[in-house]
């Protein structure tokens, strides 16, 4: 699947490559929590280290997998599906 297509103004605005701190601006989330999704593995990155600067390094299509995942997620528990899935199971069932 080209998640790309899903989100073209990510995409445009950030390099393939980002930063932790670019990474908690994309799904605006905080950086403890950022902290929690690399170490639990939901979003896999590498470590970049220079003379004194050690920095993370995340994909930017790791991170619109993430993001795919957590819509998809969201989208199960919303009021609006949940409304619709009792609507129809009242109604439609014999």
């Amino acid at each position: 699947m080209d998640l790309t297509k899903y989100y073209p103004d990510i995409v445009a605005k950030y390099p393939a490559y980002v930063t932790k701190r670019e990474l908690c601006e994309i799904c605006h989330i905080c950086p403890k929590t950022a902290y929690n999704l690399e170490q639990q593995g939901e979003i896999p990155y590498t470590i970049e280290q220079n003379h004194l600067i050690r920095s993370h390094k995340i994909k930017l299509t790791d991170i619109l997998a993430y993001l795919y995942r957590r819509e998809c997620r969201q989208e199960a528990d919303s009021p609006y599906i949940c409304a619709m899935r009792t609507f129809y199971d009242k109604h439609l069932s014999p």
